[in-house]
Parts: C-alpha cells; structure tokens; sequence
C-alpha cells in the first residue's frame, strides 16, 4: 500500500560524531519533504543540545521521540555523562546500537514506514559488543537476514554492489552468476521504489577494458557475461559488461540508469567523485526502508557547527519518496 504521509525513523547514531548536528539541520532544510512525520530515535537532551549548536530553534516540520521505546530512562542518562563529542566511546556505541535495534523493530511492527539512520563509528560500537561489519549488516540480520545489497542513490549515479565490505581478494572469490543476477533482481526492485518503473541496468566488468575477451582475465567470460545473459532472458533491461574505467561517465546524469559494480571501490570511487555530498546510501533487498546519508561520523568537526546536512537531507526525502512508492 502506498504512503502518502510516512512516518520516518531518523536514528542519532553515533552522538560523538556530527549525527544530531546534521538531523536538526537537515530538518529546518527548505528542501526537506514536508509531508512526512519525523519519528527521531535519541536522547531529548543530546537534541536540545543540537538546537542550541545550530541556532535555528526548534524544527517547526511535525517531528517527536519515539515514545512506545525511548522515555530518557535512568540507564542512558547515566551513560551520557561519558559523552564526549569527537572521540570513540563505548557509550556512543551502546546508544547507537539501542537507537538502531528500536527503529528496526518500530518498522517491523509497521509503527515506522522507514528508517533514516545517522552514521555510527564501527570502533565504538565494537566496544559496546557490537560483531558486525557495519549498519547494513546489522540491519539486514535484524530483519533475518534476506537478500540484501549495499546501494546508493544520487542524481548523478545509481550505484548497487556485488560484493561490499570485505578485501579485494575475497570480493573476486564471492563473485557468481548467482550473486549478479540476484544483485539485479535486487537493484531493479529498489529502482522501482526511487520512482523508476523501466530501469535501465548496466553491469560492470571486473579486469581492465572488461578482459578484452580473456586476455586480462576471464571472470567477464566465465562469470559476468552469463549472468547478464541470464537475467536478460528473466526479462531484465540488462546490459554489459562494460569496461569499468568508461562506464561510469558514459552513464553520468541518467536518471532511469542503474549501474552494478562488482565491488566496493569499484562503485565508491566514481560516486564519491560525483556525488560527494549528495549521495544516499540505501540497503536494498529488506523488508523495510533505510537509506543514510553516505558519509562517516567526521569527529574531526563534531559539534563545531560546520556539518553540511545536504546527504542527510536527501537520505530524508529518499526514504519519504520510497514509503510512497512501495506497493
């Protein structure tokens, strides 16, 4: 059933980092949808401690705490008289880590139609008990672990990836004709949630000048080419694989296209490049919707007040545009 008015998680992640900053910002922004409810998953004094650094007073967009999970208990007030802004602390990880476990389970239970979350550091939440990789693994394991793929969304590029968060020599090892057709299955779903009911998909090589038919290596021949060829004949609009050096700008700026990277930095690099700021990243496959802005904590400018919200904001209005698109 489509939403025309979500109500959209945002978590604090991690407060030694620009998280709060960035939410109160991003939720003042004029181009902030304003036809959601903003549920934020925090501490009530870490936020008005990000009103007085921002300076604009309080959000005037219908926003609360998510009352049913968070009512400021004894147990985190008593953590919070170790916070300290910039540096790692097992206390920003344990919040992170609670604000996260509520928003999922909120979504779940179908009292969020989406969840915002705001950057964690992986050291502090490690210190807190935390196994994980990072956000995408955690969320995905909450929600019982389907199918599920890193993605990122900007106006620039659509990016999905094979293989995320793991060494280049394991990523090359993981890759199948299984794992690109299901990352296309995947990224096409996701696409049709952005508001793009026709994607285009092209699939990256993985060797220089995608092997030039086996001569720099033959996964494109062994791997790659079948599972485009498969998933075309599932009936995707599939393409490739194409050279990785030239397939970033030839699809720079089309907004119907989808482009499947084999693996972390071979899809980070040309949208960090194009899309800095501006990018959101998006776990694809869940059951639920969560996008985050695509950046880290940045302890270097916590709590200065300098903090762009751009990412934040357009994580915000991914998720708004997606609980409205999904059927």
């Amino acid at each position: 059933m489509k939403i025309s008015n979500p109500k959209i998680g945002i978590t604090f992640g991690d407060i030694s980092g620009i998280g709060p900053e960035v939410i109160i910002k991003a939720l003042h922004h004029p181009k902030l949808n304003k036809k959601a409810e903003y549920i934020l998953l925090g501490h009530p004094d870490i936020y008005e401690k990000a009103c007085r650094l921002v300076r604009h007073g309080r959000p005037k967009v219908p926003h609360s705490f998510f009352g049913r999970f968070f009512h400021g208990t004894s147990e985190e007030k008593t953590l919070l008289k170790s916070f300290s802004p910039g540096k790692i602390s097992r206390v920003a990880g344990c919040l992170a880590i609670r604000w996260i476990e509520q928003g999922v389970e909120a979504c779940r239970e179908g009292l969020l139609n989406g969840l915002v979350t705001a950057p964690i550091n992986k050291q502090a939440c490690h210190k807190a008990g935390f196994h994980f990789k990072g956000h995408t693994d955690f969320i995905a394991d909450l929600c019982g672990n389907p199918s599920h793929r890193m993605m990122f969304y900007s106006k620039a590029l659509k990016v999905i990836l094979v293989t995320h968060h793991q060494s280049l020599v394991s990523s090359i090892q993981d890759l199948s004709v299984k794992n690109i057709v299901e990352t296309i299955l995947i990224g096409n779903q996701a696409m049709k949630q952005f508001g793009y009911p026709n994607p285009v998909i092209h699939v990256s090589g993985l060797n220089p000048h995608a092997s030039e038919n086996s001569a720099f290596g033959d996964e494109e021949k062994r791997i790659i080419r079948p599972a485009v060829e498969t998933a075309r004949k599932i009936g995707f609009n599939v393409k490739g694989p194409y050279p990785p050096d030239t397939l970033f700008r030839q699809f720079l700026n089309k907004e119907n296209t989808l482009i499947v990277a084999m693996n972390h930095d071979q899809g980070l690099i040309p949208l960090k490049l194009a899309a800095f700021d501006s990018a959101v990243n998006v776990t694809a496959g869940l059951p639920i919707i969560r996008t985050s802005p695509d950046h880290g904590t940045a302890y270097d400018i916590a709590w200065k007040g300098i903090a762009g919200e751009t990412s934040m904001v357009e994580a915000i209005n991914l998720a708004v545009r997606m609980a409205g698109n999904r059927g």
